[in-house]
């Protein structure tokens, strides 16, 4: 009997594919996960079992692109290459609803469709100050912002030293700018031996509170620092100030909140240094006269209070450094009740604390952050301004990963990119063994 040569064909084809087969899983189970395991990494189909189909994605996967990651992981999407020649300067989103965070992405870029793929500045380079700014506000001598806050009709008001203006010495230091930055007017406070503003809010009135330090005459030649606490308009111009006893309130009010009584809260340490003083808070009035205080040291040596808010309860919660003979400095954070009294103290590794005093999340759901640009000698006002994702800087060349949810990416291109015009996403989810 005679075969036809196409049927020998057939056969001898089919033999070498089941041959190949059963050599690839062979092969495929000694090598990549030992004999008799599954191995989510291979199973690219998600169907139980490792065969020809995973095989031919995995070469395919590499044949592409070549490049591989350390994770067991399936590819779930890929774009394909896509336009995006008229993104340039812009966010936009890319979506693949994989409804995951659990997620290994990867992207890539083309100038013309026939040019070869690349990476071409990704992450972003270059600048053009568009999102955000900087201003400095300084003179002849020393210039420090401690606190910041965002003003009711969106521009920002900065509380701190001078040592340029003012009666001599340091003097508070009350800046006002609109929403650019742009000083709209300031004013000093203090007298000619030393003052020192920390902590500052705006009022219910529109006006401004400012916590800190002066030098008061103790007699017999002796002056010593005491907490200050002063009180403007909506234009700067003081309404009233209080001082505190310099026997016990020997020290400095670093922090300052109007309570929900239309009174104030007063926070900082009293003692001369870092390691001989306490945490101290105050709560005085609507116009500071003195109602209550209260002192925190918990299991150390010293503590000094730097920040403070108004808890959810009518309580406060401080926050600062902590120091002990054991264990150094540390960051310590206290939590009181409506009356001051303490009902836990917390400690935690810190380094030391930096030149960046005052931190505010604005309207947009940016940052301003104060501070100042040297801790010893002449030094100056900084003030910052971001935008959500902490850039104060549009990049000009190159793209960027900016936010990942569970069902999209957001991607930024340079304002003047010439390099992305093409892209090409690809999304491996990292999945368990069924």
């Amino acid at each position: 009997m005679k075969i036809a040569h196409s049927t020998l064909v057939e056969i001898f084809l089919a033999t070498v594919l089941l041959s190949s087969m059963f050599l690839i899983r062979t092969t495929t189970s000694v090598s990549i996960a030992g004999v008799g395991d599954y191995d989510p990494w291979c199973d690219f189909d998600d169907d139980g079992d490792i065969d020809i189909f995973d095989i031919v994605w995995i070469a395919s996967m590499y044949g592409a692109l070549g490049e591989s990651f350390d994770a067991k992981a399936a590819l779930a999407y890929d774009s394909g290459w896509f336009d995006i020649t008229d993104k340039a300067g812009q966010h936009f989103n890319v979506t693949h609803d994989l409804n995951s965070t659990n997620l290994v992405v990867q992207v890539w870029g083309k100038t013309t469709l026939d040019d070869e793929s690349h990476r071409k500045h990704y992450g972003g380079t270059g600048s053009a100050q568009a999102l955000g700014w900087i201003r400095w506000f300084t003179g002849p001598q020393r210039e420090e912002a401690y606190s910041v806050v965002q003003t009711s009709n969106g521009g920002y008001a900065i509380a701190g030293i001078t040592s340029s203006f003012g009666a001599g010495n340091n003097d508070f230091w009350l800046i006002r700018t609109n929403a650019d930055g742009n000083m709209k007017w300031n004013k000093t406070y203090g007298g000619p031996d030393g003052d020192t503003a920390k902590s500052l809010v705006q009022t219910s009135d529109g006006g401004y509170a400012i916590a800190g330090e002066t030098t008061v005459w103790a007699g017999a030649g002796a002056w010593y620092p005491s907490w200050w606490l002063v009180k403007t308009d909506a234009d700067g111009n003081m309404q009233w100030n209080q001082t505190f006893d310099y026997a016990f309130w020997c020290g400095i009010a670093t922090c300052v909140v109007q309570t929900s009584d239309e009174g104030y809260a007063i926070a900082g340490s009293t003692g001369f240094t870092s390691t001989s003083s306490t945490a101290l808070l105050c709560k005085t009035n609507v116009t500071g006269g003195y109602e209550w205080h209260s002192l925190y040291l918990g299991a150390d040596e010293a503590s000094t209070a730097y920040s403070m808010v108004q808890t959810e309860d009518d309580g406060y919660a401080l926050a600062g450094s902590a120091w002990s003979f054991d264990e150094g400095f540390r960051f310590f954070l206290v939590k009181a009740n409506a009356t001051g009294w303490m009902q836990w103290a917390r400690t935690y590794e810190s380094a030391n604390h930096p030149c960046a005093q005052s931190l505010v999340q604005t309207m947009d759901g940016g940052y301003v952050l104060a501070g100042y640009s040297a801790p010893y000698g002449d030094g100056d006002f900084i003030v910052v301004r971001t935008d959500a994702f902490g850039l104060i800087e549009d990049f000009e060349l190159g793209l960027v990963i900016t936010d990942c949810t569970v069902d999209a990416l957001t991607l930024y291109r340079g304002a003047i990119d010439p390099y992305w015009n093409y892209m090409h996403v690809r999304i491996w989810k990292v999945k368990e063994a069924p």
